[in-house]
């Protein structure tokens, strides 16, 4: 290749990425991409997100029932989507029988594989408000064992000519032991000193620590956390109705809402009130207050080295 070839190659690769390198880096994501997908297990017709996320753990024979939502793509049109489910540390196939589900506008959900279920519209149709996408229906041909969860895994959506992913990090369904009944991890009817000495076992756990127990994470974010507590705390006392009936849906509150940093909460013996750490008025302090979280009052003052 004489010299002059040589250059004016050089020149065209050149120009060329210079071109088109700028225009993939700065491709537009379309209007789904990276929207937050979350799993309802309280079936209603005219759905609405609930945001309930724990099963009585599932015997061969029974559905597991549960709803799709992204808030964040209400209102956005979309010629359809394809979700795919999984058994975490299970094989999917031999707990799981075929799936089935509709859409949002009714029409029933294509299989796509063993674990996955798609929709399909000839025209775009658009998210309905509240976000629902559409229910999906799993058959368990084998009982699960205690800890199981059931996860989407993926689920991309389309829009226009871009194909989008959402964030399933929350998507998780938690399978409990003693009737679905949250925070009575003994069975007894009662959420009590007993439950939470087993939540207190495993506070601070992850999915990849020993002892781990999926029941006590109530948000389903992997970790036995300090959202898990306060949700925890929201049921203690609580007796749950023998003979069946309706999961309750466990709400997490803020007890203490203020900017401070408020930390290591420890229930008092008789359950009634809930000791914690404040640095509210600008010191290091011990707090008592209701378990609802009224009436908060400073009952020791130590000095920042006291903590350690």
């Amino acid at each position: 290749m004489s010299v002059l070839k040589r250059i004016t190659f050089v020149a065209v690769v050149a120009l060329t990425a210079s071109i088109c390198v700028p225009l993939f880096a700065s491709r537009p994501m379309g209007v789904f991409s990276g929207a937050s997908l979350q799993v309802d297990t309280q079936i209603e017709k005219d759905a609405k997100n609930n945001a309930a996320r724990t099963l009585p753990l599932p015997k061969a024979g029974d559905t597991v029932s549960f709803q799709l939502f992204a808030t964040a793509g209400a209102g956005q049109a979309t010629n359809g989507f394809v979700v795919e489910l999984d058994l975490p540390g299970r094989t999917f196939s031999s707990y799981i029988g075929t799936l089935s589900g509709v859409d949002w506008t009714g029409n029933a959900l294509v299989s796509a594989g063993a674990a996955q279920l798609s929709a399909l519209f000839l025209s775009p149709a658009t998210v309905p408000a509240t976000g629902y996408l559409g229910q999906i229906n799993v058959p368990v041909t084998t009982a699960l064992e205690s800890g199981a969860t059931l996860a989407v895994k993926r689920m991309t959506m389309t829009s226009g000519n871009e194909v989008d992913s959402l964030n399933v990090f929350a998507a998780v369904i938690t399978f409990v032991t003693g009737g679905g009944n949250p925070g009575d991890y003994d069975n007894d009817g009662t959420v009590g000193l007993s439950d939470f000495l087993a939540f207190a076992n495993v506070f601070g756990t992850s999915k990849s620590d020993p002892g781990f127990d999926g029941r006590m994470d109530f948000n389903a974010d992997g970790t036995v956390g300090l959202s898990d507590f306060l949700a925890f705390a929201n049921v203690f006392g609580k007796t749950y109705a023998t003979g069946g009936g309706r999961l309750e849906v466990v709400s997490i509150r803020n007890l203490t809402n203020n900017s401070a940093a408020d930390q290591y909460p420890s229930w008092s013996p008789d359950g009634r009130q809930i000791a914690f750490h404040s640095d509210r008025d600008g010191n290091h302090e011990i707090y008592v207050m209701e378990s609802d979280g009224s009436n908060p009052r400073e009952i020791a003052n130590v000095s920042y080295a006291l903590r350690y």
